[in-house]
């Protein structure tokens, strides 16, 4: 009889083993103390342009996407979801991408954001808004919009006006930032989403001729940059007041461009007063898409994450690592470097430096890198796990 009792606990553990074992997680070996850390990565417009454009090609590329993002140990990401003026959801305000649709305005027969948010909930996901808000195109030939487009007659008017970098909203535009927020506010409002993000996209360039009718008509006494920071200031804490309104859980952050000078005095995106004063961000991601021997002393990678260190004040301080670097020479704004060829541990070792910072966390440019940069990946993973 014991040993009856004995043979039916042991299948019952036998049992009981199994379906743990078919139940696991298999990143249930993460270390508990970096749980509630951000290991994020984006997803851009790029990625998110399938071949197949019908509903389970867009569904088989979401989940691949996602998948691997899981599968290296990343619990977050960052989809574009507005990238061109225009939509990767079903709006009311702006066109569909092209990149969803195979054109711009083009219709679909599902909601690509409720089938990104439905997938990153099924991996255990967390998912952010990507949104780029004052780009329309990165080609200065606007007779290719259809003459429906919204954008189109914006152009016609001061809201929105062409350089040589494409075309783009003028941020210092009350009608244009209407517009924008309103889309955002679609987005927060009906996605199940965690959060909203912003890039480097802020001001293309420093010409006065941009914005010329705005600030003409401006009697505030404000030089032109002072006018233009002021102007995506205000945008910055319109939006943080979006997010917020919908959840006090809900996140905004912004991952700018990693010269802090530039960022001010070219794009007129005041990261320092965002990340000193209240209500502007949750947290800052600069993009720090250096290594460890970069030639220019302050942007080697400990260096430049010093400098931003001693500015988030106010918010959480994420790192935004170039993952696409990995095995690439460097050759541009006057930068040689073999380093990222030389090396493949470089992400692993910046991880391992934003945790010895006691950092918030990073992001990883971007998610397709996780599949063309194999042996750079793997080490980044192992960091990830140990």
């Amino acid at each position: 009889m014991k040993r009856a009792i004995a043979l039916v606990v042991l299948v019952c553990v036998m049992l009981s083993s199994c379906a743990n074992e078919t139940t696991k997680s298999p990143f249930s070996e993460t270390p508990d103390s970096i749980i509630d850390e951000v290991r994020a990565c984006w997803v851009t417009y790029s990625e998110l342009d399938f071949d197949d454009k019908s509903k389970s090609g867009f569904e088989n590329g979401i989940n691949s996407l996602f998948k691997t993002a899981k599968d290296n140990g990343l619990n977050t990401l960052f989809v574009h979801v507005i990238s061109h003026f225009d939509a990767y959801y079903n709006s009311k305000i702006l066109p569909m991408s092209k990149y969803v649709a195979g054109k711009r305005g083009g219709k679909l027969d599902y909601d690509p954001l409720s089938i990104m948010c439905q997938t990153a909930r099924k991996y255990g996901l967390k998912i952010h808004a990507w949104i780029n808000p004052f780009r329309i195109m990165m080609s200065t030939n606007i007779d290719s919009l259809d003459k429906s487009d919204p954008a189109v007659q914006l152009l016609k008017t001061a809201d929105a006006s062409v350089c040589d970098e494409g075309a783009y909203l003028v941020p210092s535009s009350e009608k244009a930032q209407n517009i924008m927020l309103s889309a955002i506010r679609e987005v927060v409002d009906n996605y199940d989403i965690d959060g909203v993000h912003f890039d480097d996209y802020f001001y293309p360039t420093t010409d006065e001729k941009f914005d010329k009718i705005q600030f003409s008509n401006y009697k505030g006494g404000l030089p032109l940059a002072d006018y233009r920071r002021a102007a995506v200031d205000s945008f910055v804490s319109a939006t943080y007041r979006i997010v917020k309104s919908k959840s006090k859980e809900l996140k905004f952050g912004i991952s700018p461009q990693a010269n802090v000078k530039k960022n001010r005095d070219e794009l007129y995106a005041d990261v320092e007063k965002w990340c000193q004063t209240d209500g502007y961000i949750d947290y800052i991601m600069p993009q720090l898409y250096f290594g460890f021997e970069d030639p220019r002393t302050d942007f080697k990678f400990e260096n430049i994450l010093k400098t931003w260190q001693s500015i988030a004040q106010k918010c959480e301080l994420q790192i935004g690592l170039g993952l696409y670097r990995a095995g690439e020479k460097i050759d541009s704004y006057g930068v040689k470097s073999d380093e990222w060829v030389q090396h493949s541990d470089i992400i692993a070792r910046q991880i391992r430096v934003v945790r010895s910072a006691k950092l918030k966390g990073f992001a990883i440019f971007s998610c397709t890198s996780l599949i063309d940069k194999k042996t750079e990946t793997e080490n980044m993973r192992k960091e990830i796990l140990s």
